[in-house]
Parts: structure tokens; sequence; C-alpha cells
């Protein structure tokens, strides 16, 4: 029975730890959600734009980029597993967020921009699905509504921010 035991508490921590590190990647996956606008002012100011339209472009191409690969993210997860799809969209859209930093050209931050959005789409589903499958049937509301709470808690940090004094 001690044996029995054992193995339940050393599955219940791989489940808690699987569900943690789910819950981390959702707060990274915030901040890859809302990292950009912070800057807007930089990037008109380094690219010489005297309008709006390169910023809304970088906008438009993160939206589209989540909203056309939500089905083919769906796709690839049921076709592999969600981890496998959850890792590649978390993978995809760090690599791209991180190549930002590196752009010298408008197009470039177009295109990164959407290549973020399509890992969003990978990593948000995926997510989804396995941290509800990592809680107990009991407790897999709650666990979802901690993963959102994570992006939620991100933006609040935001928020927060925008309205300090300086």
């Amino acid at each position: 029975m001690k044996n029995r035991d054992n193995t339940a508490n050393r599955f219940l921590s791989k489940d808690v730890a699987a569900s943690l590190s789910i819950i981390i990647a959702r707060i990274f996956h915030a901040v890859n959600w809302f990292n950009v606008a912070a800057i807007f002012p930089l990037i008109a100011l380094d690219f010489e734009n005297d309008d709006i339209a390169l910023l809304g472009s970088i906008s438009a191409a993160f939206f589209i980029g989540v909203g056309i690969f939500q089905i083919p993210a769906g796709i690839f997860a049921a076709k592999f597993t969600p981890r496998s799809s959850a890792i590649f969209g978390i993978a995809l859209s760090s690599i791209a967020a991180l190549l930002y930093g590196f752009s010298s050209e408008a197009s470039q931050l177009v295109w990164l921009r959407f290549i973020v959005g399509a890992g969003m789409a990978f990593f948000f589903s995926s997510g989804i699905v396995l941290i509800a499958r990592y809680a107990s049937a009991k407790f897999s509301g709650f666990s979802i509504g901690l993963m959102n709470s994570a992006h939620s808690a991100e933006l609040s940090g935001y928020l927060l921010g925008l309205l300090s004094p300086r």
C-alpha cells in the first residue's frame, strides 16, 4: 500500500509540474502578445514614419497570424499531440519575438509579428487541452481559469505600469 501511495504522489507531482509549466508558458504567451505595443513610439522613430500605417500593419499581421492558424494548429495537435503543438507554438513565437529586435526593415517587423501570431495559435488551444488533461476532472475548470488568469495578470501589470506616476 505504501508503494501505491508513493506512486500516486509521484504522478500528482508530475501533473502539478506540467500544469505549472503551462501556466508559466501562458505568461510568456501574454508577454509576446502585448510586448510590441509598448515600443510603438520607438518603432515609429526608428523607421521615421510620419503616419501610423506601419504600426497598424504590425498589429494587423499579428491578429491575422493568430486567426489564420487556429484551425491548422488544431489539426496539427490532433494529428500529432497537443504537447508537441504547444511546444512548437511557444518556440515559434519566442524565436520570432527574439528576431524582432534584430529587424532592420519594416517588412521584417510585419512578417515576424505574423509569425508570432501563428505561434500563439499553436500554443493556446493545445495549452487548454493539456492543462485540462493534467488536472483531475474535479479541478479542470479551475485549472483552465488559472491558465487564463495568467494571461490577464500580465495585462493587469501593463495597465498598472501605464497608470503609475512617472
